[in-house]
């Protein structure tokens, strides 16, 4: 006796299938809408602040000035031009009071870095390679850079750990 006909089991298999990707959830991290559209937040600011949490979306972010950063990565081939506001802008203009950044991607890749490393090395929170925006498939919608070429001779190892793509978080420590 069979319990499933060949074309039950088939019809079964596609409402599982269908329900799985009815239920999906996208990825979020930390109430961050991941992607690269122009409308969202792209980056929030938490931790030691004046005024609590702040939110960026991309028109925030681009008023902050927009900043070229031309450097070789071990990511990305050549030497692209990245472009987005300077880091130690974003922290100004969220009121930052910290020594320490703990850096947070949609990819639940974290790491701190030092907050002088801001205006130290001329980081960028990237929002754009060669003119395109980028996505979370090409490595944003933010991406923390350094100026790695820069800085080869000194550790660089370090600072490319201090890299941070799809960057969605910054929590500011004491």
């Amino acid at each position: 006796m069979r319990l499933f006909s060949r074309r039950g089991a088939t019809l079964g298999v596609l409402v599982v299938i269908c329900l799985s990707i009815v239920h999906r959830e996208p990825v979020r991290a930390q109430g961050v809408v991941p992607g690269g559209g122009g409308t969202g937040t792209v980056l929030t600011v938490t931790g030691a602040l004046d005024g609590g949490p702040r939110s960026f979306d991309l028109e925030a972010l681009r008023a902050l000035g927009l900043h070229d950063l031309r450097t070789a990565t071990p990511w990305t081939d050549g030497r692209p031009t990245f472009t987005g506001p300077h880091l130690a802008d974003v922290l100004r203009a969220a009121g930052a009071r910290g020594s320490r950044i703990r850096a947070k991607a949609l990819n639940a890749y974290v790491i701190d870095i030092p907050a002088d490393d801001a205006e130290r090395h001329g980081v960028i929170v990237a929002l754009y390679q060669d003119g395109q925006r980028l996505t979370v498939r090409t490595k944003g919608p933010a991406w923390l850079l350094y100026p790695l070429e820069l800085l080869r001779g000194r550790n660089g190892v370090v600072y490319e750990m201090r890299c941070v793509w799809q960057l969605s978080e910054l929590e500011i420590l004491d």
